[in-house]
């Protein structure tokens, strides 16, 4: 189960949205009725939004956390 603003990697495609497998998103809404599913929020390799979609908990995983310290230009910005 993930939370709010969770950072999610498909692992399916989204033709949809015109992704591939491995696409990274944030989760931005939760459902639970009728069935479990997030609504997810995907941007592209500058930040900018590319399309939100209802995704079921098996087609996405949680992103690996990783310390800003690694890189640390991303926090100049």
């Amino acid at each position: 189960m993930f939370n709010m603003f969770d950072t999610v990697k498909s692992i399916i495609d989204i033709p949809e949205l015109g992704l591939k497998s491995g696409a990274i998103g944030a989760i931005i809404d939760i459902y639970y009725v009728p069935t479990p599913a997030y609504e997810i929020e995907f941007f592209d390799l500058d930040d900018q939004v590319v399309g939100t979609i209802s995704m079921k908990p098996g087609q996405v995983v949680a992103m690996q956390k990783v310390s800003s310290s690694k890189f640390p230009e991303r926090l100049a910005a």
